[in-house]
Parts: structure tokens; C-alpha cells; sequence
């Protein structure tokens, strides 16, 4: 329930969290889900205590505003990190990037259920999710890579199958100068190099996910 929690207190960021229920339901992980729901509602109640309701009224309000300046480009597709951004970015239609940036949020969130269905090892289960998680938001900026940096330490620190083949390393270590460079680079040329970064975490989950999955065939749970 602790954790659960701690999952709950991300949510005064909301979109980080928007697969952690997925991904607490997929691996039954009952007791988890009910403090991850209890720490939402309290900070949701102790806001409404501390700030008003009209706090939550005008939350509500903002959101066509926010959609205005994320989805229609006011702030620079250049700017974010997600596929959505990246397909705005190089021409193409309204229509056509939440198609692509919907298909790839599913795929995405398949995996990571899948993860945490088969009760894979911690780590790998933390990678798909913060992997599913930068996939999945269409509105995110440069800053928010900064999940990154934990996938790649639990990644540092799994010891339940090989360890990382030269190929993730190099995908690893591709991560901080396209972070670092990428915003510049997609507004002076528009190409879009910031979502590399998630869809090679991603790779790196699927391939240590397939990995684990051949060596140990994902044992399930006795007891969630």
C-alpha cells in the first residue's frame, strides 16, 4: 500500500501516472492499487480544502486552453518529446498524429501489462513502465526525459538476467546528447530526435523482457 502511495503522489503531475493503474491492475497487485487510490483522493481532498473548489473548476476550465497551446502548436512542436509532436512537426495533420501517437501509446501499454501480467523482474517491470509512460503522454517537454535517468538505473542494477549487450549500452548512451541536443536540432532543422529517446528505452524493455522471458519463462505470483 506504501508504494501504491508513492505512485498516488505522483499524480499533482497527472500524466505520469496515466498507466500506473494499468499497470498495478495487470500484475493484480490489489493492495498497491488501493493505496495508489487513497493518496489520489487525499491530495485531491486536501486541495480542495487548502486552495477552494474553484481551484478544481478552474483546473477543468484550462483544459481546452492547454490544448490550444500544446496540440495547436503555440508553444513549438520542436519542443516535445512525444510522437504526436514529432509528426506535427514534420507536416503532417491533427487527424493523423493522434492516430499514430494512439496506436503507439497501445502497443506501448500492451507491453508494459504484459510486463507486469508475467510478474517480470522489478527492474524490467520499472523500465516498460517509465518506457509505456514517455510513449504514451502526446503533451510532454524536454524536461520531462528526466524519468529516463531512473529506467537507466534500475537498468544498471539488474542482476536476474544477462547483463546489458553492447547494443543497449549504446542506445543508453545515445539517450543524454539526443535529450541534451535534440530540442536545439528539431527547431533549427525540424527533425525530430527528442522521442527517439523513449521508443530506444522501449526497445531496450522489450529486448530485456524477451530475454528474461526465455531464460525463466515468468513465473507468476503465488500471491499479489
Amino acid at each position: 500500500m506504501l508504494a501504491g502511495a508513492m505512485f498516488g503522489l505522483l499524480s499533482y503531475k497527472p500524466h505520469f501516472v496515466v498507466l500506473v493503474p494499468i499497470a498495478l491492475l495487470a500484475g493484480r497487485h490489489w493492495r498497491a492499487l488501493a493505496g495508489f487510490v487513497a493518496a489520489v483522493a487525499v491530495l485531491v481532498l486536501f486541495s480542495a480544502v487548502a486552495f477552494g473548489i474553484d481551484s478544481w473548476r478552474t483546473f477543468l476550465a484550462s483544459l481546452p486552453v492547454a490544448e490550444a497551446i500544446y496540440g495547436g502548436g503555440q508553444l513549438g512542436y520542436w519542443a516535445q518529446i512525444s510522437l504526436f509532436g514529432a509528426v506535427r512537426l514534420l507536416g503532417g495533420s491533427y487527424g493523423l498524429a493522434v492516430g499514430i501517437h494512439g496506436a503507439a501509446t497501445v502497443l506501448a501499454a500492451g507491453v508494459m501489462a504484459y510486463a507486469w501480467w508475467r510478474n517480470a523482474a522489478p527492474a524490467v517491470r520499472a523500465v516498460t513502465l517509465i518506457a509505456a509512460v514517455l510513449v504514451a503522454v502526446p503533451i510532454n517537454l524536454t524536461y520531462d526525459l528526466l524519468p529516463t535517468a531512473v529506467a537507466v538505473a534500475f537498468l544498471s542494477r539488474d542482476d536476474t538476467v544477462p547483463r546489458l549487450r553492447l547494443w543497449e549500452k549504446w542506445i543508453i548512451a545515445a539517450f543524454w546528447p539526443v535529450a541534451f541536443a535534440g530540442r536545439g536540432i528539431a527547431e533549427r532543422w525540424g527533425i525530430p530526435l527528442l522521442p527517439l529517446v523513449a521508443f530506444g528505452l522501449m526497445a531496450i524493455a522489450v529486448a530485456r523482457l524477451r530475454l528474461e522471458s526465455s531464460a525463466t519463462g515468468f513465473p507468476r505470483p503465488a500471491q499479489a
